[in-house]
């Protein structure tokens, strides 16, 4: 008898392979499982005698188009995995915690859901645009720290959100598999330790281990930048990835740490070998010193990731949380290029590149005593820091049609300029992952232009709150300070007439790049090289009184810099 088949697409690949791993162990034999994300969708993906189950009903307008005819589509109920929920209990009952996520309904469906299960606490659920005037000390968020605002004392992750019980039972009766509700649950059960971290270094998560191909997917030419400081980073690693030493990336959250090691490996003497890669940040000490040096169960002995990596790449994400004991153990690889095992004195010789990476200074957690100084010095002999979004927007246009085309299939989408300006104005705390997110989000809508208002609700939020603390913008620059600043470089007048050459395009809906800017500034009697005029972009840009577009979309003068001209014209 033929099996059911299940496809679960999502938009990130975690979430989707998260979801697929959780129904595999509940349906075991019944079914097959396969996980897929939304820019992997292409004519014929999706076979006609597969169930689709989405992550989200967002989705379903990317997903529909790939669909055949007819076929049954279901959306994933989401659920907290509780067995991560376990701080909660430990909390003082009637602790005020405040729960983030990455948008307004997903909040507020993690609040009530806590509300009906954990319900001694009081849950209030956190929006940007809210303005809470009390203090915010216990945050609770399902996987959305970069959502989490700054100064919280308290972070309580419960993980990415699971299938919920309710769509487990639908899968049963769609697919006319009669069980009794106890035996369901007790399946729905064993799945969320299985998901669990603690659960992990089971049985059959080492089949899971032995058994994967562990694949880097990026490439340096992935990375496509304008920005001046991309560039050097990459070539930069280009040239770590060629030595066989450990290399240590630090980043915020979002800034495409991953991307750049798998990068790296591609590029290295390793690319052969497997990638293989570990994140330690809500792991257990113990957890993390199986995994990464084997361990025997009950007389099974279990490969740990230094065996799986041989003669290929091992990356440690968020190195900073490893324990003291493990830091050690890594020390002594480091020295000796052999890995040890606990009561074990045979030791086993391996051959691989360390790939570190953090969000922290981790120098920061040496002076804290948390991270030996020895292994500090280890890992960073080569190290480097990727910039924020923020400060590296000339790529904001580049990156943002290039996922809207290949990985959303939108190339449709047009911004209007005022939505543009608010991306090149906004923040991004969470770096080139929210933007992704925000993308997806718009992808959604099936809109061909967009507006303002058909962004998501934080970033609304964010151009509101801006709006309504900048009345009069004219209090909000520092005109002399400008002013102070340009003519650091002696061209002031230069710079003036620049900034009335964009305004005059602007107010026609014109945007320029040098070579057109530079003939429009001859005709005005100011003759600049190509290193001058691109000498004072840069001056200007850094100072937000322009907005850098790559290639053919053109520079333009942001409303900083028209309230600057503004302003200066009326001295």
């Amino acid at each position: 008898m033929a099996k059911n088949k299940l496809v679960v697409i999502a938009i990130q690949e975690f979430y989707a392979k998260r979801i697929s791993t959780q129904l595999r162990v509940i349906f075991g034999d019944d079914a097959s499982v396969r996980a897929m994300t939304i820019k992997e969708l292409k004519a014929d993906v999706i076979g006609d005698d597969e169930i689709v189950l989405l992550s989200g009903k967002l989705i379903e307008p990317l997903v529909k188009p790939f669909m055949p005819k007819g076929i049954k589509c279901l959306i994933v109920e989401r659920s907290i995995n509780f067995t991560k929920a376990k701080p909660l209990l430990s909390i003082p009952s009637g602790s005020k915690i405040f729960v983030v996520n990455d948008t307004k309904r997903n909040t507020d469906e993690v609040v009530e859901e806590l509300r009906q299960s954990i319900g001694r606490h009081q849950y209030i659920p956190y929006y940007p645009d809210s303005n809470f005037k009390e203090k915010i000390d216990i945050v609770v968020t399902p996987g959305e720290r970069a959502m989490i605002p700054e100064g919280i004392k308290k972070v309580i992750d419960v993980g990415y959100r699971i299938a919920d019980i309710s769509i487990v039972i639908k899968l049963y009766e769609l697919l006319s598999i009669k069980l009794d509700y106890s035996i369901i649950c007790k399946k729905y059960i064993k799945s969320l330790f299985v998901l669990s971290e603690e659960a992990q270094m089971g049985v059959e998560s080492a089949k899971v281990y032995t058994s994967k191909k562990y694949v880097a997917k990026s490439f340096f030419e992935d990375i496509i930048t304008y920005s001046s400081e991309m560039k050097k980073l990459v070539g930069v690693t280009k040239k770590f990835a060629l030595s066989d030493e450990p290399i240590h990336i630090v980043g915020n959250v979002g800034t495409g740490k991953s991307m750049l090691a798998e990068a790296i490996h591609n590029y290295s003497s390793f690319k052969n070998g497997p990638y293989v890669s570990i994140n330690c940040e809500s792991r257990t000490p113990e957890t993390m010193e199986k995994e990464l040096f084997g361990y025997d169960d009950n007389g099974i002995y279990i490969k740990g990731l230094f065996e799986i990596a041989q003669n290929g790449t091992l990356c440690i994400e968020e190195v900073g949380e490893l324990s003291l004991k493990v830091q050690a153990k890594l020390i002594q690889f480091l020295q000796e290029k052999r890995v040890y095992f606990a009561g074990n004195p045979v030791s086993i010789p391996i051959n691989l590149r360390i790939i570190t990476t953090s969000t922290v200074d981790i120098k920061k957690l040496v002076h804290k005593g948390v991270f030996k100084k020895e292994l500090y010095y280890l890992l960073t002999k080569m190290s480097c820091k990727i910039p924020q979004l923020k400060d590296r927007k000339e790529d904001l246009e580049i990156l943002t049609y290039k996922y809207l085309k290949y990985n959303l299939n939108r190339k449709d989408i047009k911004f209007t300029e005022d939505t543009m300006e608010i991306l090149h104005q906004y923040t991004w705390d969470g770096n080139v992952k929210e933007l992704f997110n925000v993308l997806t989000y718009i992808a959604c809508s099936e809109k061909n232009t967009v507006t303002p208002e058909d962004l998501p609700f934080f970033t609304k939020a964010w151009n509101k709150e801006k709006k309504d603390n900048n009345i009069d913008i004219k209090y909000d620059i520092d005109i002399n300070g400008i002013i102070e600043e340009i003519e650091k470089r002696g061209f002031l007048e230069e710079s003036l007439e620049i900034l009335r050459v964009f305004l005059k395009g602007k107010k026609k809906r014109s945007s320029y790049g040098r070579a057109t800017l530079r003939q429009l500034l001859l005709q005005r009697g100011m003759a600049l090289t190509d290193q001058q005029l691109r000498l004072r972009l840069e001056i200007l840009n850094n100072l937000d009184l322009i907005l850098v577009r790559p290639g053919r979309a053109g520079t333009t003068i942001s409303r900083a810099g028209e309230k600057f001209l503004e302003l200066y014209n009326s001295f």
